[in-house]
């Protein structure tokens, strides 16, 4: 069976025969759902079986047809399985997620079963995609995503000779000309949509591309990446000492940022804040996969 992954290339073949002619099962990732702000609504994946000869695997989340490497799960060291928090998962739509593994040579290996999941998060959440600690969960306004444009990029030209012109060009980009403009209702909610776009400090600079994510009917992708090169706040209102502000963000649909790069995660820190001594490390865990999916450390 040939795989199509990422734009309709092939990638690579997985026959199920494996090891000298024995039938071997790969596993489908194993899901846990966090619906909630932590820091953002998210879900935890472990892969514990692996195809004999893997080194390094992929994982890649599947929605609507469309496949996405999960940031953070790119190339990862998986000799003895692996896993990762998909921070960038859908709100309420189905979810494919499926492995791919590589050997010493970074040759594929194939692909290991599918899982199927559904993230049951109500709301409207963005998130600076390369740090997710920078996030907010905001208030669509009504005008947001009113109309999408996908235009084709191309020129219409009329030969010598010909009477009738011929169109010439590529298909179509990416959403342009997006307005997803919302409303915070709080000074901290309005602190933390700020600091998706970073501040003046050092250290605090932070790309213009969002991650967005809606469980309303928006028309959008499920998953938007979207440049937003001139975030304006206006104050509507004020009820009990707080503020409520507008944000008119204007922008248009960009690729994600590096998937391999992402802040939030297990780090060697993570287990040093949370372990007196290595021997304590140890006895906490059977197996190095086992620490590397306890995810209650992520962050710390």
């Amino acid at each position: 069976m040939v795989d199509v992954v990422d734009g309709g290339n092939a990638t690579s073949t997985f026959t199920g025969t494996l090891d000298g002619g024995n039938a071997f099962t790969v596993f489908p990732p194993e899901p846990v759902l966090v619906p909630e702000m932590s820091p953002v609504p998210h879900i935890e994946i472990t892969v514990d079986t692996v195809i004999p000869g893997t080194v390094t695997a992929t994982l890649y989340r599947i929605v609507d047809g469309r496949a996405m490497r999960v940031r953070g799960l790119v190339n990862v060291y998986a000799a003895g399985g692996f896993g990762g928090i998909d921070m960038e998962a859908p709100f309420r739509t189905a979810i494919t997620y499926r492995a791919e593994f590589f050997d010493s040579r970074g040759i594929s290996l194939g692909f290991g079963e599918s899982s199927e999941t559904y993230l049951d998060f109500v709301g409207t959440v963005i998130h600076q995609p390369v740090d997710p600690t920078r996030s907010a969960m905001v208030i669509l306004e009504q005008n947001a995503a009113k109309t999408l444009t996908r235009p084709f990029d191309g020129s219409v030209v009329r030969p010598l000779g010909r009477s009738v012109p011929v169109y010439i060009g590529n298909g179509r980009s990416g959403l342009e000309d997006i307005t997803l403009d919302c409303i915070t209702l709080t000074r901290a909610d309005a602190a933390s949509l700020r600091s998706v776009f970073g501040g003046y400090g050092d250290g605090d600079e932070q790309l213009p591309v969002i991650c967005f994510r809606s469980s309303l009917p928006t028309g959008l992708p499920a998953v938007l990446f979207a440049v937003i090169p001139k975030p304006i706040e206006e104050p509507y209102g004020w009820s009990n000492d707080d503020e409520a502000i507008v944000w008119h963000l204007a922008g248009q649909e960009v690729a994600p940022p590096v998937e391999s790069v992402v802040r939030f995660g297990l780090t060697y820190s993570s287990f040093e804040n949370a372990f007196a001594s290595y021997s304590d490390f140890e006895a906490a865990y059977l197996t190095y996969l086992a620490a590397e999916t306890d995810f209650d450390l992520a962050g710390a």
